[in-house]
């Protein structure tokens, strides 16, 4: 879980302990075990990418949110490579940074509880502000201040930069939400705490989440359900969209607003229904405030007169 404090503690111990290697290498004598700590910061580094992409791709729905995660997986290539494990400063201290910058792009919201302006920038200003510190810190010791400037402060501002461009044209996905599961149903009920949906697919349609080829008599109730994790003490809000295919594109017909609470290991569970509706190709996007998609299904209404054999499954 994304929420584990014991995974957030080790997240951050190893990247105080890889900024510690990198002073030890580029900073202190070289000794006969420069080598050996070369080697420890890519093992530690390798680490923590291989966990920020899986939290990342977790929470991806879209093919834009995947340009994200080729990403992550390009440097994590990278980390591999002859050439990076060499000695340089500002290849490593950027890599530490991207790390920094995804460790406080889940652990902001986290902390403050919801994903707004707030916990969605203060991980920019935290990062911008350890960049600073570092800064200081060199000049301090003596380090030329256009050294700092040109191998530790200005390629912080770059993968800033960069982050708030994938950012502000929705490529990020939205961590620390990631939708668990969305389904289509003709009708959604909760029992003791656990939600009965029917459905009438046939068994042989055993990858579709419930009736995404929807038959619909007169009077039908097209139901939607989904669980979304969230983490613990998290309490926002996420937009429910409802879209039908035009001729030329997807034309919005409704949204509904829900309200999500944390802490189930299965996720929060909501659910949303549509009573007005006609025949054709369907979608429904579950999207945060700040219009990042959680995730989305497709579905496609069908008029019939046949009476079609109901199943249940149960969620809890």
């Amino acid at each position: 879980r994304v929420d584990n404090i014991y995974n957030l503690l080790k997240q951050l111990i190893l990247i105080i302990i890889l900024c510690l290697i990198a002073k030890k290498i580029f900073f202190d004598e070289h000794t006969d075990k420069t080598a050996y700590f070369n080697n420890a910061f890519h093992f530690i580094l390798g680490s923590l990418l291989s966990e920020y992409t899986l939290y990342f791709f977790k929470s991806a729905s879209t093919v834009n949110s995947f340009t994200f995660i080729f990403l992550m997986a390009i440097l994590l290539i990278i980390n591999e490579m002859k050439f990076f494990q060499r000695f340089n400063i500002v290849l490593k201290f950027s890599m530490i940074n991207v790390c920094l910058l995804c460790f406080l792009s889940f652990i902001c919201p986290m902390i403050l509880g919801s994903l707004n302006f707030i916990s969605t920038r203060g991980n920019v200003v935290l990062f911008l502000g350890f960049n600073y510190g570092i800064g200081r810190y060199l000049l301090k010791k003596k380090v030329h201040k256009k050294w700092v400037k040109n191998r530790i402060t200005r390629p912080g501002f770059i993968i800033c930069g960069i982050y708030l461009f994938l950012y502000q044209f929705g490529l990020i996905p939205p961590i620390p939400l990631a939708a668990k599961y969305m389904g289509i149903y003709h009708n959604v009920e909760k029992e003791n705490g656990v939600y009965k949906l029917t459905y009438t697919r046939p068994a042989w349609k055993f990858w579709q989440n419930g009736d995404q080829d929807f038959y619909a008599k007169e009077g039908d109730t097209i139901h939607f359900y989904a669980q979304v994790f969230a983490p613990f003490n998290f309490k926002d809000k996420v937009y429910i969209n409802w879209y039908q295919k035009s001729i030329k594109s997807w034309q919005k017909t409704d949204t509904i607003l829900v309200s999500v609470e944390g802490g189930r290991e299965n996720g929060f569970r909501g659910r949303a229904y549509k009573k007005n509706y006609t025949p054709g190709e369907w979608k429904i996007e579950l999207v945060t405030a700040d219009e990042r998609e959680i995730g989305r299904i497709y579905f496609k209404v069908i008029p019939t007169d046949e009476e079609l054999a109901e199943n249940f499954v149960y969620k809890k």
